[in-house]
């Protein structure tokens, strides 16, 4: 998902957050996200970022 760029990857997010919101308007039960970044080190950070949004 990343650019590793913090604040383009958390304009992603923040889109794809927009997005499961209405899904759980639609009645969406189960979702399963993948939070991949180029270094690896950022993906737990934007894994806690997207979880508290």
């Amino acid at each position: 998902m990343g650019a590793n760029v913090d604040e383009i990857d958390k304009k992603r997010l923040d889109d794809w957050i927009e997005r499961i919101v209405e899904w759980k308007k639609q009645r969406l039960e189960n979702l399963y996200f993948f939070v991949h970044q180029n270094v690896e080190l950022s993906s737990p950070l934007f894994s806690a970022y997207f979880t508290e949004k």
